[in-house]
């Protein structure tokens, strides 16, 4: 009996022990806050990374949808983007009454200037944040989020080190301050529907033009939303390659690594 309680005792030991070798360290959790932007709440889900100094940081926006509808895809890229070593946050720009879906411009049109208003607010917020390097802080943007990430970058390019854009409009604003655009990540699918390649197209050569640093990636089979499992339009394969070449170009810019050598 003793024997064969000592040796249960040695193999819930020697498990738990394998459990812990393999569970690795505990992803980011995803923690709301909220900053203030003309006297009303905004409220912002950060995933920070395991670091004790201020390192770079991603801004995520989300595209036009139902307000909360894409929460669980932002929180997929934050604690991903926290496992790579950035303090990584999406803000709801939306106020009440302002979420809009695909299709209604008049109403985005009516919100963009309030919402890019909301957004540079947040950017402000970010720079004061001690886990942050002001200095080293990207806009990533999917759709009208991506339209809103080249506003900022467009506008502010003083506080935006890097703008990743995924399948996003072109705003007026990026032609008219080309010269100082920030370095740019366009990622586009050849069949997107919604948003066409040629707002990727425009924009690269916009970019090309001024002369500034940007690389265009363009899916040709992919839809709208291509990155997203639960698009309906989902590409594992672009899907994969896109988020390693937004790892490269993060790290280039951000961490100051070396581009990849493809």
């Amino acid at each position: 009996m003793t024997i064969s309680v000592k040796a249960n005792q040695i193999c819930f030991l020697t498990a738990a022990i394998m459990l812990l070798i393999g569970a690795g360290p505990a992803r980011a959790a995803w923690v709301k806050s909220e900053y203030t932007s003309g006297g009303q709440p905004v409220e912002v889900y950060a995933c920070a990374p395991n670091s004790k100094q201020p390192g770079p940081a991603v801004i995520l926006i989300h595209g036009a949808e139902v307000h909360g509808a894409g929460y669980h895809d932002m929180e997929q890229v934050c604690g991903d983007l926290a496992e790579q070593g950035y303090y990584a946050e999406m803000i709801e720009y939306y106020a009440p009454g302002e979420e809009v879906v695909p299709g209604e411009q008049q109403k985005i049109r009516q919100s963009f200037v309030g919402w890019v208003k909301k957004l540079h607010d947040g950017l402000d917020a970010i720079g004061h944040n001690p886990a942050v390097d002001p200095k080293r802080v990207g806009v990533m943007g999917y759709s009208l989020g991506a339209m809103l990430a080249l506003s900022l970058g467009a506008r502010f390019s003083d506080q935006v080190a890097a703008i990743v854009d995924y399948y996003g409009q072109v705003p007026p604003s990026v032609k008219e301050n080309a010269a100082s655009m920030p370095p740019t990540l366009i990622i586009h699918g050849g069949k997107d529907r919604l948003v066409v390649a040629g707002q990727a197209q425009d924009l690269d050569q916009i970019l090309t033009a001024a002369g500034r640093p940007h690389q265009l990636k363009l899916y040709p089979e992919a839809e709208h939303a291509f990155n997203f499992e639960d698009s309906g339009s989902y590409s594992s394969t672009d899907a994969q390659d896109a988020w390693t070449v937004t790892l490269d170009f993060l790290a280039q810019y951000l961490k100051g690594s070396s581009p990849p050598s493809h």
